[in-house]
């Protein structure tokens, strides 16, 4: 976060929560996406209601995750597919 282009503006918990039913309808299409563990209905599910808990506690996870380098890697933030 430090090196940073500019701040994303961060996601609601209703946001993260729509992003994870997008997930699981896409699992549901296209079942073999994901590993089976991952695309599991309860695994989703538990997702899907554990996801506001990221929202609230956003600024905390980055900095756990910048502490460690093994967390800690350089990609654009707009580094979509569409923009290969």
């Amino acid at each position: 976060r430090r090196l940073s282009v500019g701040e994303r503006a961060p996601y609601t918990a209703d946001q993260l929560r729509r992003r994870v039913d997008h997930l699981a309808e896409l699992t549901n299409r296209q079942p073999g996406l994901l590993p089976a563990n991952i695309a599991a209905p309860q695994v989703l599910s538990r997702l899907r209601d554990d996801v506001a808990v990221i929202a609230d506690r956003a600024d905390a996870l980055w900095a756990r995750l910048g502490a460690d380098q093994d967390y800690v890697a350089l990609c654009h933030w707009n580094a979509n597919v569409d923009n290969a």
